[in-house]
């Protein structure tokens, strides 16, 4: 077999051929996974990586859908994207992921973007952490996942210690959301992708309308479940340049959901 598996949209794994280090997926840009100026938006490159990972998974053996029958899943804790350019509705983008090692409790993923011309578009580091279902406490050794992870021994796309972010100390904005079913994931908790939504309605418009998203960096603390409430806030950072800290919180007590860092650029 190649050195590069295939997800949803290539073709199946051989039977009796280990999966690969690496794993390949390449997706044509729907017209709803872009922003009003038809650039793909942030939420719908995180979509691509997280579906990348779940397909790289499976093949592995170690998907959320194989672990769950054994009050085992995974859960996203860390994640640090750049991104270079958006591409456009119509265009391909191609992600390519791979284990790359632990830290910890934490199991590593990378992911390389590029557009159809090989052109870079971003680059991503992340960390997982496995739960147990029943307690939702991590899990800092399971044999019979860790065993089937390959490490590869390759640089990081993105240099990136994913550390602890700070929280706020006031707020310049803030948007409050209330949980919908389909927010929920297998886990039956709010999934990623949707913090990350949460995390882009929090910006006054003039910031979405004149500048671009170049760094991300979310540190996921607790779940959210259906039917509760948030609160999304941001603070710019002074003397930064365009740099935001932002909290999400569960309205009522208070609780951090999540922590999250950005950077951005004035639109060209």
């Amino acid at each position: 077999m190649s050195e590069t598996g295939r997800g949803k949209d290539g073709k199946d794994i051989p039977q009796g051929h280990p999966p690969s280090e690496f794993w390949v997926e390449d997706h044509v840009i729907r017209s709803y996974e872009v922003d009003p100026r038809g650039k793909l938006t942030v939420a719908s490159f995180c979509n691509y990586m997280q579906e990348a990972a779940a397909n790289h998974a499976h093949a592995l053996g170690v998907s959320i859908h194989q672990l769950l029958h054994q009050n085992v899943t995974w859960v996203l804790s860390r994640l640090a994207l750049r991104i270079h350019s958006c591409p456009e509705w119509g265009e391909t983008i191609r992600v390519q992921t791979w284990p790359s090692g632990t830290r910890g409790p934490f199991s590593l993923r990378d992911f390389r973007l590029t557009g159809g011309d090989n052109r870079p578009l971003g680059e991503s580091v992340t960390a997982w952490l496995l739960i147990d279902t029943k307690t939702r406490l991590p899990l800092r050794r399971v044999p019979f996942v860790t065993e089937r992870l390959p490490h590869v021994k390759a640089e990081h796309p993105l240099a990136h210690d994913l550390g602890k972010l700070p929280g706020l100390d006031g707020h310049d904005h803030e948007q409050n959301f209330r949980v919908r079913h389909g927010d929920l994931d297998l886990n039956r908790h709010v999934n990623n992708v949707c913090y990350i939504e949460w995390v882009m309605e929090s910006f006054p418009l003039d910031i979405l309308d004149n500048a671009v998203l170049t760094d991300m960096e979310v540190n996921y603390i607790a779940e959210a479940f259906s039917g509760e409430r948030v609160l999304a806030r941001c603070l710019k950072l002074e003397g930064k340049g365009l740099s935001f800290l932002h909290v999400i919180s569960r309205e009522g007590n208070g609780q951090e959901l999540l922590r999250a860092k950005t950077a951005w650029e004035p639109r060209a």
